[in-house]
């Protein structure tokens, strides 16, 4: 059993590390003070990956806890994490609030988008802060990934993790889902990290675009073309 634990942790570890969730801001507050590892010569903060371990293994206890999945709601105003909620959500059955939280969600019922959770995950403190104040107001229980120079004011679980990179907000999302499933009891889950990551839909076309080559004018279909033999 405790090879069985430590190969889980080590495979949680190794994927963090692959996709840089250790890297921090340069900036710490006293708060999150307790999860940063060491500092590096650029000023940059490294986090703790066992803390960042830990806390995944309780978030996803959280989540595996409430029998109606769909009363937890997954918050990002962070384009780069807009598709892991999306996803997170489809795969867990939670909600998925991408882009701008509508005021009053949990506050006003007259409003057409109001909702009652039992439970929120948010990306960034910061960024969604409206729904963080707005889950306040009602005691709602709160999950967020917390870069180094977040405050904690009114998180409940904390998973400190770099929460800007596209890449960092993938992998946790990927790595909570699958660890909410096998709580479950759902040992299945093999979709692959990409789903999860943001993608610039723009700047793949013009990508593709450029790639592309242009034939020159009257020279379109010359390559099929043929003579037939008398």
């Amino acid at each position: 059993m405790t090879s069985t634990e430590l190969s889980h942790k080590e495979d949680i570890v190794q994927n963090l590390l692959i996709a840089g969730c250790h890297l921090g801001a340069k900036k710490v507050t006293k708060q999150m003070s307790k999860y940063v590892y060491t500092q590096k010569k650029n000023g940059v903060q490294l986090l703790d990956v066992s803390k960042q371990y830990e806390k995944i293994c309780v978030a996803a206890r959280m989540i595996a806890a409430l029998p109606d999945p769909s009363t937890i709601i997954a918050v990002s105003g962070r384009v780069s994490g807009q598709r892991a909620v999306y996803k997170f959500g489809k795969f867990t059955g939670a909600q998925s609030v991408a882009g701008r939280w509508t005021p009053g969600m949990l506050t006003n019922q007259n409003t057409k988008k109001y909702v009652e959770p039992r439970l929120l995950v948010l990306t960034d403190p910061r960024t969604d802060y409206n729904a963080l104040k707005e889950s306040s107001y009602m005691n709602i229980p709160i999950i967020a990934l917390c870069n180094t120079d977040n405050t904690l004011e009114y998180v409940d679980c904390a998973i400190p993790v770099n929460n800007r990179s596209k890449k960092s907000l993938a992998m946790v999302y990927w790595l909570l889902t699958r660890e909410v499933l096998r709580l479950k009891g759902e040992n299945n889950f093999s979709e692959l990290i990409d789903l999860f990551m943001y993608r610039d839909v723009e700047k793949t076309e013009e990508k593709v675009a450029e790639e592309t080559p242009v034939l020159p004018e009257g020279e379109e279909g010359q390559e099929g073309d043929y003579v037939e033999a008398s």
